[in-house]
């Protein structure tokens, strides 16, 4: 999701820059997940948390608000230490540290910019969306 980000940002071949791209990726992470821990209850209420959480394999639908609190903290913390090595990133991300349409919701604040999602709902309660 980050690499998507970093390579749409600029108009040129960042797989040419092997480098750069990895170094705009890491740091487009640990962007998300500042401006995310930034009032995080409020920016991520209990039920966005436990969607999320759910999206990426985390998480399930009875959990609790001080534990989908405690496991989006470290969700964020993994998403922005994983690797950010374009090769690496398509061999060996687990799903469970995949970005997910809340990191993109963050990258959209972050960047100043709109991405456009469509998405399943995790809950399997909306069905498709568009955000």
């Amino acid at each position: 999701q980050a690499t998507a980000l970093a390579q749409a940002l600029v108009d040129d071949d960042l797989h040419a820059y092997p480098t750069h791209l990895e170094e705009m990726v890491a740091t487009l992470k640990r962007g998300i997940r500042v401006m995310a821990l930034t009032n995080l209850e409020k920016q991520f209420p209990h039920q966005a948390r436990r969607e999320a959480l759910t999206e990426v394999g985390r998480g399930f639908p009875t959990m609790s608000r001080p534990n989908s609190l405690k496991l989006f903290r470290q969700y964020l913390d993994e998403y922005a230490s994983t690797t950010s090595n374009v090769e690496a990133t398509l061999a060996m991300v687990p799903r469970k540290n995949w970005g997910c349409s809340d990191t993109l919701m963050v990258a959209a604040n972050l960047l100043q910019r709109d991405i456009f999602v469509l998405g399943k709902d995790a809950m399997g309660q909306k069905g498709w969306q568009c955000t």
